[in-house]
Protein backbone atom coordinates (compact mmCIF):
# COMPACT_ATOMS: atom_id res chain seq x y z
CA UNK A 1 0.00 0.00 0.00
CA UNK A 2 1.11 3.57 -0.57
CA UNK A 3 -0.26 4.95 2.68
CA UNK A 4 -0.04 4.39 6.45
CA UNK A 5 -2.80 1.78 6.49
CA UNK A 6 -2.38 -2.00 6.36
CA UNK A 7 -3.50 -4.67 3.92
CA UNK A 8 -6.05 -6.69 5.81
CA UNK A 9 -5.53 -10.24 4.62
CA UNK A 10 -2.52 -12.52 4.46
CA UNK A 11 -3.12 -16.02 3.12
CA UNK A 12 -0.75 -18.77 4.28
CA UNK A 13 -1.34 -20.95 1.20
CA UNK A 14 -0.52 -18.38 -1.48
CA UNK A 15 3.12 -18.58 -2.64
CA UNK A 16 4.18 -19.82 0.76
CA UNK A 17 2.28 -17.01 2.41
CA UNK A 18 1.28 -13.72 0.83
CA UNK A 19 -1.07 -10.76 1.04
CA UNK A 20 -4.01 -11.54 -1.24
CA UNK A 21 -6.22 -8.49 -0.57
CA UNK A 22 -4.71 -5.02 -0.38
CA UNK A 23 -7.80 -3.36 1.06
CA UNK A 24 -7.41 -2.24 4.65
CA UNK A 25 -9.56 -3.07 7.68
CA UNK A 26 -10.21 -0.02 9.83
CA UNK A 27 -10.48 -1.96 13.07
CA UNK A 28 -7.06 -3.48 12.49
CA UNK A 29 -5.58 -0.08 11.66
CA UNK A 30 -7.05 1.36 14.86
CA UNK A 31 -5.69 -1.44 17.02
CA UNK A 32 -2.24 -1.15 15.45
CA UNK A 33 -2.15 2.61 16.00
CA UNK A 34 -3.38 2.25 19.58
CA UNK A 35 -0.83 -0.47 20.35
CA UNK A 36 2.00 1.65 18.93
CA UNK A 37 0.89 4.64 20.97
CA UNK A 38 0.72 2.60 24.16
CA UNK A 39 4.09 0.98 23.50
CA UNK A 40 5.73 4.28 22.59
CA UNK A 41 4.39 5.94 25.72
CA UNK A 42 5.28 3.10 28.07
CA UNK A 43 8.78 2.50 26.71
CA UNK A 44 9.48 6.09 25.65
CA UNK A 45 10.02 5.34 21.97
CA UNK A 46 9.04 8.49 20.02
CA UNK A 47 9.15 6.64 16.69
CA UNK A 48 6.26 4.41 17.80
CA UNK A 49 4.21 7.43 18.81
CA UNK A 50 4.92 9.13 15.49
CA UNK A 51 3.86 6.03 13.57
CA UNK A 52 0.64 5.92 15.61
CA UNK A 53 0.02 9.55 14.70
CA UNK A 54 0.50 8.87 10.99
CA UNK A 55 -1.91 5.93 11.03
CA UNK A 56 -4.42 7.97 13.03
CA UNK A 57 -4.29 10.85 10.57
CA UNK A 58 -4.76 8.45 7.66
CA UNK A 59 -7.81 6.90 9.31
CA UNK A 60 -9.30 10.29 10.08
CA UNK A 61 -8.77 11.81 6.65
CA UNK A 62 -9.47 8.78 4.44
CA UNK A 63 -11.95 6.60 6.31
CA UNK A 64 -14.32 8.97 8.09
CA UNK A 65 -17.44 10.40 6.45
CA UNK A 66 -19.70 13.21 7.62
CA UNK A 67 -23.39 12.27 7.26
CA UNK A 68 -26.77 13.46 8.58
CA UNK A 69 -26.41 10.83 11.32
CA UNK A 70 -22.96 12.07 12.31
CA UNK A 71 -19.40 10.96 11.68
CA UNK A 72 -19.09 7.43 10.32
CA UNK A 73 -16.14 5.07 9.90
CA UNK A 74 -15.72 3.14 6.67
CA UNK A 75 -14.67 -0.47 7.34
CA UNK A 76 -12.13 -0.17 4.53
CA UNK A 77 -10.99 2.30 1.92
CA UNK A 78 -12.62 0.33 -0.89
CA UNK A 79 -16.02 -1.28 -1.33
CA UNK A 80 -18.18 0.26 1.39
CA UNK A 81 -19.39 3.55 -0.14
CA UNK A 82 -22.13 2.47 -2.55
CA UNK A 83 -25.17 4.05 -4.16
CA UNK A 84 -27.53 2.41 -1.67
CA UNK A 85 -25.62 3.93 1.23
CA UNK A 86 -22.50 3.55 3.33
CA UNK A 87 -21.97 0.12 4.84
CA UNK A 88 -20.57 0.20 8.38
CA UNK A 89 -19.61 -2.33 11.01
CA UNK A 90 -20.35 -1.12 14.52
CA UNK A 91 -17.80 -3.53 16.00
CA UNK A 92 -15.14 -1.34 14.36
CA UNK A 93 -16.03 1.43 16.83
CA UNK A 94 -13.10 0.85 19.19
CA UNK A 95 -13.96 3.65 21.59
CA UNK A 96 -10.82 3.31 23.69
CA UNK A 97 -8.68 3.76 20.58
CA UNK A 98 -10.63 6.89 19.63
CA UNK A 99 -9.94 8.37 23.06
CA UNK A 100 -6.25 7.51 22.94
CA UNK A 101 -5.58 8.67 19.39
CA UNK A 102 -7.17 12.01 20.18
CA UNK A 103 -4.08 12.63 22.34
CA UNK A 104 -1.66 12.46 19.40
CA UNK A 105 -4.01 13.50 16.61
CA UNK A 106 -6.34 16.07 18.18
CA UNK A 107 -9.47 16.56 16.09
CA UNK A 108 -13.21 16.88 16.79
CA UNK A 109 -13.94 13.92 14.52
CA UNK A 110 -12.85 11.44 17.19
CA UNK A 111 -15.47 12.51 19.71
CA UNK A 112 -18.06 12.86 16.97
CA UNK A 113 -17.31 9.32 15.82
CA UNK A 114 -17.82 8.02 19.36
CA UNK A 115 -21.11 9.86 19.76
CA UNK A 116 -22.41 8.59 16.43
CA UNK A 117 -21.51 5.03 17.37
CA UNK A 118 -23.26 5.22 20.73
CA UNK A 119 -26.37 6.66 19.08
CA UNK A 120 -26.43 3.94 16.42
CA UNK A 121 -26.10 1.22 19.05
CA UNK A 122 -29.35 2.49 20.57
CA UNK A 123 -31.23 2.53 17.26
CA UNK A 124 -29.73 -0.12 14.95
CA UNK A 125 -31.52 -3.02 16.63
CA UNK A 126 -33.09 -5.94 14.84
CA UNK A 127 -34.70 -9.31 15.49
CA UNK A 128 -36.21 -10.87 18.57
CA UNK A 129 -33.45 -9.62 20.86
CA UNK A 130 -33.04 -6.15 19.28
CA UNK A 131 -29.39 -6.68 18.44
CA UNK A 132 -27.08 -4.75 16.10
CA UNK A 133 -26.12 -6.57 12.90
CA UNK A 134 -22.58 -7.40 11.94
CA UNK A 135 -23.00 -5.15 8.89
CA UNK A 136 -25.34 -2.15 8.59
CA UNK A 137 -26.35 0.03 5.63
CA UNK A 138 -26.75 3.70 6.46
CA UNK A 139 -29.99 4.58 4.76
CA UNK A 140 -33.42 5.47 6.08
CA UNK A 141 -34.53 3.35 7.71
CA UNK A 142 -31.32 1.66 8.82
CA UNK A 143 -30.99 -1.68 7.03
CA UNK A 144 -29.10 -4.92 7.55
CA UNK A 145 -26.54 -5.18 4.74
CA UNK A 146 -27.62 -7.60 2.02
CA UNK A 147 -24.03 -8.42 1.00
CA UNK A 148 -23.31 -10.23 4.27
CA UNK A 149 -25.11 -12.83 6.41
CA UNK A 150 -27.90 -11.01 8.32
CA UNK A 151 -26.44 -11.88 11.70
CA UNK A 152 -25.43 -10.67 15.07
CA UNK A 153 -22.36 -12.83 15.26
CA UNK A 154 -18.60 -13.02 15.09
CA UNK A 155 -18.25 -9.31 14.29
CA UNK A 156 -20.82 -7.66 16.53
CA UNK A 157 -19.87 -9.83 19.53
CA UNK A 158 -16.99 -7.38 19.98
CA UNK A 159 -19.29 -4.41 20.61
CA UNK A 160 -19.83 -5.02 24.35
CA UNK A 161 -16.12 -5.78 24.75
CA UNK A 162 -15.13 -2.41 23.31
CA UNK A 163 -17.83 -0.57 25.27
CA UNK A 164 -16.58 -2.09 28.52
CA UNK A 165 -12.93 -1.49 27.67
CA UNK A 166 -13.64 2.21 27.13
CA UNK A 167 -15.89 2.45 30.22
CA UNK A 168 -18.88 3.37 28.08
CA UNK A 169 -21.06 0.39 28.92
CA UNK A 170 -24.35 1.11 30.66
CA UNK A 171 -27.48 -0.94 31.30
CA UNK A 172 -29.27 0.38 28.22
CA UNK A 173 -26.41 -0.47 25.88
CA UNK A 174 -25.74 -3.92 27.38
CA UNK A 175 -29.37 -5.04 27.69
CA UNK A 176 -29.81 -6.55 24.19
CA UNK A 177 -26.71 -8.72 24.48
CA UNK A 178 -27.66 -9.96 27.93
CA UNK A 179 -31.20 -10.74 26.79
CA UNK A 180 -29.86 -12.86 23.93
CA UNK A 181 -27.30 -14.71 26.00
CA UNK A 182 -29.68 -15.29 28.92
CA UNK A 183 -32.01 -17.16 26.58
CA UNK A 184 -29.51 -20.02 26.49
CA UNK A 185 -28.83 -22.09 29.59
CA UNK A 186 -26.41 -23.61 30.37
CA UNK A 187 -23.76 -21.27 28.92
CA UNK A 188 -22.19 -24.20 27.07
CA UNK A 189 -25.22 -24.12 24.74
CA UNK A 190 -24.68 -20.47 23.84
CA UNK A 191 -24.72 -19.97 20.04
CA UNK A 192 -22.16 -17.82 18.26
CA UNK A 193 -24.74 -16.03 16.13
CA UNK A 194 -28.40 -15.35 15.53
CA UNK A 195 -30.02 -14.56 12.21
CA UNK A 196 -31.70 -11.19 12.69
CA UNK A 197 -34.30 -11.83 9.99
CA UNK A 198 -35.74 -15.12 11.26
CA UNK A 199 -34.27 -15.39 14.80
CA UNK A 200 -32.62 -18.74 14.07
CA UNK A 201 -29.35 -19.42 15.87
CA UNK A 202 -26.10 -21.24 15.26
CA UNK A 203 -26.67 -24.93 16.05
CA UNK A 204 -23.10 -25.18 17.38
CA UNK A 205 -21.90 -23.76 20.67
CA UNK A 206 -19.87 -20.55 20.63
CA UNK A 207 -16.09 -20.95 20.99
CA UNK A 208 -14.23 -19.98 24.15
CA UNK A 209 -13.26 -16.51 22.93
CA UNK A 210 -16.86 -15.47 22.39
CA UNK A 211 -17.94 -16.98 25.70
CA UNK A 212 -15.21 -14.96 27.43
CA UNK A 213 -16.87 -11.75 26.23
CA UNK A 214 -20.19 -13.06 27.53
CA UNK A 215 -18.69 -13.70 30.96
CA UNK A 216 -17.06 -10.27 31.04
CA UNK A 217 -20.33 -8.57 30.08
CA UNK A 218 -22.29 -10.40 32.78
CA UNK A 219 -19.64 -9.43 35.33
CA UNK A 220 -19.82 -5.75 34.39
CA UNK A 221 -23.63 -5.77 34.26
CA UNK A 222 -23.64 -7.04 37.85
CA UNK A 223 -21.53 -4.11 38.97
CA UNK A 224 -18.03 -5.30 38.13
CA UNK A 225 -17.26 -6.01 41.77
CA UNK A 226 -16.37 -9.19 43.54
CA UNK A 227 -14.42 -11.99 41.98
CA UNK A 228 -13.93 -11.48 38.24
CA UNK A 229 -14.54 -14.38 35.86
CA UNK A 230 -11.76 -16.91 35.54
CA UNK A 231 -11.09 -17.32 31.84
CA UNK A 232 -9.42 -20.29 30.15
CA UNK A 233 -5.86 -20.09 28.91
CA UNK A 234 -5.49 -18.71 25.41
CA UNK A 235 -3.81 -21.98 24.40
CA UNK A 236 -7.11 -23.77 25.04
CA UNK A 237 -8.73 -21.94 22.12
CA UNK A 238 -7.33 -23.51 18.93
CA UNK A 239 -8.72 -20.99 16.44
CA UNK A 240 -7.05 -17.67 15.70
CA UNK A 241 -9.98 -15.25 15.86
CA UNK A 242 -11.67 -16.60 19.01
CA UNK A 243 -8.23 -16.80 20.64
CA UNK A 244 -7.76 -13.11 19.83
CA UNK A 245 -11.09 -12.28 21.47
CA UNK A 246 -10.09 -14.30 24.53
CA UNK A 247 -6.78 -12.47 24.75
CA UNK A 248 -8.44 -9.04 24.44
CA UNK A 249 -10.94 -9.96 27.14
CA UNK A 250 -8.06 -10.92 29.41
CA UNK A 251 -6.45 -7.53 28.71
CA UNK A 252 -9.63 -5.72 29.74
CA UNK A 253 -9.89 -7.69 32.98
CA UNK A 254 -6.19 -7.15 33.76
CA UNK A 255 -6.49 -3.41 33.22
CA UNK A 256 -9.53 -3.24 35.48
CA UNK A 257 -7.63 -5.15 38.16
CA UNK A 258 -4.78 -2.64 37.87
CA UNK A 259 -7.11 0.34 38.06
CA UNK A 260 -6.56 1.38 34.44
Amino acid sequence: RGDALFAWRWHPEHAGGAVDDMNNASDGDLLIAWALLRAGTRWQVPAYVQEARLISQEIRTRLMRQTPRGTLLLPGAMGFDKAEGLTVNLSYWIFGAFDALQQVDPAPEWDSLSQTGLALLKTARFGRWHLPPDWLVMREPLTIAADFPPQFGYNAIRIPLYLIWAKRADATLLQPYLAFWNAFVPPASLPAWTNLLDDSVDPAAAPLGLRAIVELTHYIAQGGTGTPPVLPAVAQEPHYYPATLLLLTKVVLAERANGA
